[in-house]
């Protein structure tokens, strides 16, 4: 029986604290991402205080292994966009620990004290197991670009298994969060296309597995000039009523027919439409991103419908609150 508890310990911690960290793909600016912020690459570092320039050159020779855990790599990349000079620089750790333990350092190294100024307006930033430094005037869209891209990082499918082992999985129906993370993870995605309304739940999950909320969510995807465009956001009937009427427009998809929302809600969720449909970004053909009120989702088209999940845990390395939704809409 002890064998057997330090086995459970084992898988216990193993389940928290699973091991996703970023790699230099997953995280450095390309020559694309560069191109599309109208930008050039540029050999020159171009550090705005001496202190990031010289931070990189001590990483290089070794001179901070007494003070702090020594970067297993590091690079730069910079560049020229709207008449800015940048420099990134990337120090990349062995894992989530070391880096934070460098931050220490390289905070007050940077900046002199605990944040930014006018004199050392470096940001620095925390990615699981890396440390970002951009040195510029001032914030730009390059510290954008970093964020998006670090956003927009697919969800491996190491973290889908461990969630389902945290969750308890049992069933798999669509319809279920345990159904949304096998679609997220072995659905075949088709190609993204308009849609819609459709109608599903969302499910709050907490970093110990349980589901803490659920939400009457819709799902609406239609095509504009310049792409597709998409509103995704709860409804809350305000009676029992309603909330039948709910039921019923997801029965309908469910069974393959078509949902058609009365008359207010119909035109209520068009105007939201017109004032809050964001448009989808991609990575890849099949692998969708929307963002809204903070939440950053994956989005998946598969045979019953859309899937999506709102997940950080891969790049902050440790167990995080996720969201799962699902919505029917059945490929004919």
């Amino acid at each position: 029986m002890k064998i057997l508890a330090a086995m459970v310990a084992i898988a216990a911690i193993l389940v928290l604290r699973p091991v996703l960290a970023l790699t230099d793909t997953d995280i450095l600016l390309t020559d694309g991402d560069i191109a599309a912020l109208g930008g050039s690459r540029i050999g020159e570092r171009c550090a705005v205080s001496v202190q990031a320039h010289s931070l990189f050159d001590m990483f290089s020779r070794g001179a901070l292994a007494q003070a702090m855990p020594q970067s297993s790599s590091q690079r730069y990349v910079s560049l020229l966009a709207g008449g800015v000079k940048t420099t990134v620089y990337y120090y990349r750790f062995r894992n989530r620990d070391e880096a934070s333990r460098a931050l220490q350092f390289v905070r007050p190294f940077i900046w002199g004290g605990d944040r930014p100024s006018i004199l050392h307006p470096e940001r620095i930033y925390h990615f699981d197991n890396y440390l970002l430094v951009v040195s510029s005037p001032s914030r730009n869209p390059v510290d954008d670009m970093i964020a998006d891209k670090v956003l927009r990082i697919p969800v491996p499918r190491s973290l889908l298994q461990t969630l389902q082992v945290r969750m308890r999985c049992g069933g798999r129906e669509f319809d279920s969060p345990c159904g949304v993370l096998e679609s997220l993870g072995t659905g075949g995605p088709l190609p993204v296309a308009a849609g819609g309304p459709c109608f599903g739940h969302s499910w709050e999950i907490g970093s110990d597995g349980r589901i803490e909320k659920t939400f009457y969510e819709v799902l609406h995807i239609k095509a504009e000039r310049d792409g597709l465009h998409a509103l995704w956001m709860p409804v809350r009937p305000d009676n029992d009523g309603e909330r039948v009427q709910m039921e019923g427009l997801i029965a309908r998809q469910k069974g393959g027919g078509v949902a058609e929302p009365p008359e207010d809600l119909a035109a209520y969720l068009a105007g939201m439409f017109t004032k809050h449909a964001v448009p989808l970004k991609y990575c890849g053909t099949r692998r969708a991103y929307l963002s809204t009120k903070g939440n950053t989702a994956q989005l998946l088209r598969v045979r019953e419908g859309y899937v999506l999940i709102v997940a950080t845990e891969h790049w902050t390395g440790r167990p995080e609150r996720i969201i799962l939704a699902y919505f029917w809409n059945r490929t004919r």
